[in-house]
């Protein structure tokens, strides 16, 4: 109705005695996180690989830079999960967790997709572009740190 691209549910289906297979987006709203992988080979390779990383749905969340050799990630992002012996915080409301903002923002859209996700595309956009800006700094003053 609102031209939303996801597939319907469930993605296997039959009709007429034939099995048949809907192809899966690149964006889905089943997304819990993804990233893209970006190697720099021109400098030193603790500084090389930058995960650009989202949460939740693809299609509405912009993607921040992550150095692969960070130890640490912002609050907004971290917590203590599965791998510390906890339940897993995505279970757990937090308006401080970008995981939920982002969440919000993606469901918000579902119901009216044609009007909607122009707007937060825009934005997204605006962010990433902000992002990648500011990293070619983040590189100029990790390579200095780096070589000090």
């Amino acid at each position: 109705m609102y031209h939303i691209p996801y597939c319907s549910r469930p993605p296997v289906w039959k009709f007429k005695e034939e099995d048949y297979c809907n192809e899966c987006l690149i964006g889905m709203q089943q997304t819990g996180w993804n990233f893209i992988a970006v190697v720099q080979p021109t400098i030193p390779t603790p500084l090389q690989a930058i995960l650009w990383f989202g949460v939740d749905n693809t299609n509405t969340t912009p993607c921040y830079p992550v150095y692969a050799s960070s130890t640490e990630v912002s609050s907004v992002y971290g917590g203590v999960g599965t791998q510390d012996g906890n339940s897993s915080p995505l279970l757990d409301f937090d308006i401080s967790k970008a995981f939920w903002v982002q969440n919000m923002v993606s469901n918000f859209s579902y119901a009216r997709w044609e009007q909607i996700y122009p707007v937060i595309n825009e934005k997204k956009q605006s962010i990433q572009e902000d992002f990648v800006t500011h990293m070619a700094h983040v590189d100029d003053n990790a390579l200095k740190l780096y070589k000090a």
